[in-house]
């Protein structure tokens, strides 16, 4: 492939990065207020005692094995 056809291409890459970068933020701000309707902010501020942390994960079923490996420590869990 000759340098001038990369100059074709890289404003392609560039709209395709673009693109996937507007469709997760898409995605979060879809979360974010399904978040805030559902109460789950309430729900966890309830559950958590001050100076806590707490872990969203949306994940796929076929990958509970790895995020389950990875909360091992978790004081407490809870999956819905």
């Amino acid at each position: 492939m000759a340098s001038s056809d990369l100059g074709a291409i890289e404003p392609r890459i560039l709209l395709a990065a673009k693109a996937i970068r507007a469709a997760a933020g898409h995605l979060v701000g879809k979360f974010a207020r399904n978040r805030v309707e559902s109460g789950i902010a309430k729900k966890m501020d309830a559950a958590l005692p001050a100076n806590s942390a707490g872990v969203i994960a949306v994940y796929d079923a076929s990958g509970h094995d790895v995020v389950d490996r990875a909360l091992a420590n978790a004081v407490t869990k809870s999956v819905a």
